[in-house]
C-alpha cells in the first residue's frame, strides 16, 4: 500500500507542478523593434513573426532564430501561411506583398501596390491573397505573384479580410461608413452601414459575421446583408472579435470592458483587469481562446498609475485565472498544440509563455484572422475539423475555476475517445476523499461540479483519468 501510495502523491505533485507552469516564462527573443502583429504557426512548429525592422523571423519551438528575411521596409501585419508553407506578408511604405519559402528564400514578390499595406492578407481557397492598401486599393493577387484583380474604393483600408465558405471576402473600413461584402473576384456583392471599422471581422459556424465598429458597436450580420442584430457597448471597438465553441462572441473595449456576448447578442458577463482605471483595448488586442475554453487577451493594468500591460488567462466564467507581465507586451496571441503562447510586444520582444492550454480551440474563430497560420479563411482545415468541429485531439484538463473556490469549482476535461473515465479527488497527504465520476463517457467536452460537503477548508488535488492517462489539478478549498 505505501508503494502505490507513493505512486499516487508523485503523480499528483507531477500534476501540480505542471499546473502552475501556466503563466511563467519559457523563453524570449529580443528583436530590438516594435512587433505589431501575431505571431503564427506552421505545420512543424516554426513560429514567424515580423517587425518593424524590416525582418520577417523564424524561430524553432525552443526559441532558436531558424532564419529571417529582410523585408526592406517594416510592416505593421500579420503574416499568412499557405497550404504548401509559404508565408506571405506585406510591406509598408513600398506596399509590396512577399511569398517566403519555409527554408528563408524568396519565393516572389508582388508589384508595388499603390499604398502601405497595412491590414494583414488572407488566403483564399484557391490561393489568391487578398489585401487592402492605404490608398484605397483592394488587391487580389495569384499564387505565382501576378496581379489577378485591383479595385478602387472610397475609403483607406485597415480592417484585415475574412473570407468566408462560399468565398465571400468581408472587410470594412477606417474611414468609410460601409462594411462591405466581395464576391471571390472582388466585385462588390453588399455593403451594410456600420461606420467606421478599424477591426477585422470573424465569420460564425452558420455564415453570421461579426464586425465591431468604432463607435461602440458589435453588428451580427446575415450572410445576405441583413442585420441579425447589434450590441451597443457605449464606448469604441477597435479590437476584432474571435468565437468559442459555444458561439460566444469575446472583445475588449475602448472603456477598458472585455466582453462575452451570447450567440443571441445579449451580454454574458464583462470585466475590467484589476481596477476601474483599465485602458483601453487597441486594435492589437485581439484575444485568442485555448482547447480548453481559455480566453488569453493582453491589457493594460493602470493600478496606482503604473501603466504595465499583461497577458491575462480567463476563464469561459470571465475569472481571472493567471496574468503574465512583458514589457510593453501587446498583440494577438497564437498557442501552440503543446500549450505554448506566442505573443509580441511594443520593445520587440517575441514571449513564449507556458499555458494548460492544448492549442487552439477548435471553433468558428478562434483567435484573429481565424488559426494559427493567420489565413482569415473558415476553410483552413488546420483548425476546424470536418468530421466534427468540437472534437478536441488529445486527452486535457483545464484549469480549474474559480480556484481558490467556495463553495464549488468546475471541473472540465475534454476526450479524443470514448472510454472509462475516473474523476478522483484527494487530500493534501494522497488519501481518497471523493470519487466524483467512475464510467463510460464518449469523446467531446464534459464539466463536472464539485461541491464538498463535510471537508475542512485547504488543498486538493483533483485527478481525471482513463485510458492509463491521468492529469492532475491543484484546488485550493477556502472556508
Amino acid at each position: 500500500m505505501k508503494a502505490i501510495f507513493r505512486i499516487i502523491f508523485s503523480l499528483l505533485m507531477m500534476g501540480t507542478l505542471m499546473a502552475q507552469e501556466a503563466g511563467t516564462q519559457k523563453w524570449t527573443y529580443d528583436i530590438g523593434d516594435f512587433i505589431f502583429g501575431a505571431p503564427d504557426i506552421g505545420d512543424d512548429g516554426t513560429v514567424y513573426v515580423a517587425s518593424n525592422d524590416h525582418y520577417l523571423y523564424a524561430f524553432n519551438s525552443d526559441g532558436a532564430l531558424k532564419w529571417k528575411f529582410d523585408l526592406g521596409y517594416g510592416t505593421y501585419n500579420t503574416p499568412a501561411i499557405g497550404s504548401d508553407g509559404t508565408i506571405y506578408v506585406g510591406t509598408a511604405v513600398m506596399g509590396k506583398l512577399y511569398a517566403i519559402n519555409p527554408d528563408g528564400t524568396k519565393k516572389w514578390e508582388s508589384e508595388q501596390a499603390d499604398g502601405w499595406i497595412e491590414d494583414s492578407p488572407a488566403i483564399a481557397s484557391d490561393g489568391t491573397v487578398i489585401f487592402g492598401t492605404s490608398n484605397q486599393n483592394f488587391y487580389g493577387i495569384n499564387a505565382d505573384g501576378s496581379t489577378r484583380w485591383k479595385k478602387q474604393m472610397n475609403s483607406n483600408h485597415y480592417s484585415s479580410p475574412a473570407i468566408a465558405a462560399d468565398g465571400t471576402i468581408y472587410m470594412g473600413f477606417i474611414y468609410g461608413t460601409k462594411f462591405t461584402a466581395f464576391n471571390p473576384d472582388g466585385s462588390l456583392k453588399w455593403q451594410y452601414d456600420t461606420g467606421n471599422v478599424e477591426s477585422s471581422p470573424a465569420i460564425g459556424n452558420d455564415g453570421t459575421i461579426y464586425v465591431a465598429s468604432k463607435s461602440g458597436i458589435l453588428y451580427a450580420l446575415n450572410p445576405d446583408g441583413g442585420l441579425k442584430w447589434s450590441f451597443d457597448s457605449d464606448s469604441y471597438f477597435y479590437a476584432s472579435p474571435v468565437i468559442d465553441a459555444q458561439g460566444i462572441i469575446y472583445i475588449g473595449a475602448n472603456n477598458g470592458y472585455f466582453y462575452a456576448i451570447n450567440p443571441d447578442g445579449s451580454e454574458k458577463w464583462h470585466i475590467t483587469f484589476d481596477n476601474a482605471f483599465s485602458s483601453a483595448f487597441q486594435h492589437t488586442d485581439t484575444p485568442a481562446i485555448g482547447a480548453d475554453g481559455t480566453i488569453y487577451v493582453a491589457s493594460y493594468d493602470t493600478t496606482q498609475y503604473t501603466f504595465k500591460k499583461y497577458l491575462y488567462a480567463i476563464s469561459p466564467a470571465g475569472q481571472i485565472i493567471w496574468r503574465f507581465y512583458g514589457d510593453a507586451i501587446q498583440g494577438p496571441p497564437a498557442i501552440a498544440p503543446d500549450g505554448t503562447i506566442y505573443i509580441g510586444s511594443q520593445t520587440g520582444t517575441l514571449y513564449a509563455i507556458h499555458s494548460n492550454s492544448p492549442g487552439l480551440a477548435k471553433s468558428a474563430w478562434p483567435r484573429f484572422h481565424h488559426d494559427n497560420k493567420g489565413t482569415g479563411n473558415v476553410q483552413n482545415a488546420t483548425t476546424l475539423q470536418a468530421s466534427n468541429p468540437h472534437q478536441p485531439n488529445r486527452f486535457a484538463m483545464a484549469p480549474l475555476y474559480p480556484n481558490p473556490f467556495n463553495p464549488s469549482t468546475h471541473i472540465r476535461y475534454y476526450l479524443p475517445w470514448s472510454d472509462r473515465v475516473h474523476v478522483e479527488v484527494y487530500n493534501a497527504i494522497g488519501q481518497k476523499v471523493a470519487t466524483l465520476f467512475d464510467g463510460v463517457q464518449t469523446s467531446g467536452n464534459h464539466l463536472l461540479n464539485w461541491r464538498p460537503k463535510g471537508l475542512a477548508g485547504g488543498v486538493y488535488y483533483i485527478a481525471v483519468g482513463s485510458r492509463n492517462q491521468r492529469i492532475v489539478r491543484k484546488a485550493l478549498l477556502i472556508k
